[in-house]
C-alpha cells in the first residue's frame, strides 16, 4: 500500500529465505519517489508472529500517513499500527470493534487535509476543483503544480498562471471539461 502523501510504502514478505525476514516492512521514499533500494532501506516493522502472517493482511494508511490499518478479512481481525516504531506484539490489539470510530476519525482528518489543500489553490480555480476526497487533489512535491478532478466545466482566465518567459505562437486553451 502507498501512503496518501506518496512518501511511504508498506508491504509484507512471506517467502524470505530466513523466516525472521518474513513480516511487515516500510519503505520511506525520498523526494524523487524512486525505489532505489540502496537509498531507501526497508524498515521491518514486525516479523511474522505465531498467530499473525502479515502477507494475509491488506493495508491502508491513515490520511496523515502516520498509521496503518492492517486487516485480515478471512479472520475478521484488524490492527492499528503506528509506523513510528517497530510493532510490539504485547501492544498489538484487535481494533475490529472500533473500526467505525477509526474510519470516522480518518474521514475527519481527510476533510481537514482537503480543506488545507483547497486553501492553497487560487480562488479563481477553486469552483472547478472536486473536493469529494483529498485523492482528487494531487500536488507536486514542491506544491507548485496541481492535478485535480474537475467538478464542473468552465474557462479559466488567461493570467491565473504566469506565462513562460518565451512567448509561444500557439494558442492556449484554458477550458476545463469535466
Amino acid at each position: 500500500a502507498v501512503s496518501p502523501d506518496n512518501t511511504k510504502i508498506v508491504y509484507a514478505i512471506a517467502s524470505a529465505s530466513a523466516s525472521i525476514d518474513n513480516g511487515l516492512y516500510l519503505i520511506e521514499l525520498n523526494n524523487t519517489f524512486s525505489l532505489n533500494f540502496n537509498r531507501n532501506t526497508p524498515k521491518q516493522l514486525s516479523q511474522n508472529l505465531s498467530n499473525i502472517n502479515w502477507s494475509e493482511f491488506t493495508f491502508q494508511f491513515s490520511p496523515n500517513s502516520r498509521q496503518i490499518l492492517a486487516t485480515n478479512s478471512e479472520k475478521n481481525i484488524s490492527y492499528l499500527i503506528s509506523i513510528d516504531s517497530t510493532v510490539n506484539p504485547k501492544n498489538l490489539y484487535d481494533v475490529t470493534a472500533t473500526l467505525p470510530t477509526i474510519q470516522n476519525d480518518w474521514k475527519d482528518q481527510l476533510d481537514q487535509l482537503t480543506s488545507s489543500k483547497m486553501a492553497k489553490i487560487p480562488k479563481e480555480l477553486q469552483p472547478y476543483v472536486s473536493t469529494a476526497s483529498a485523492q482528487d487533489l494531487q500536488f507536486s512535491t514542491d506544491e507548485e503544480k496541481i492535478l485535480f478532478l474537475a467538478q464542473q466545466d468552465g474557462n479559466l482566465e488567461p493570467n491565473i498562471i504566469t506565462p513562460p518567459p518565451a512567448q509561444s505562437t500557439q494558442t492556449q486553451s484554458r477550458n476545463i471539461i469535466q
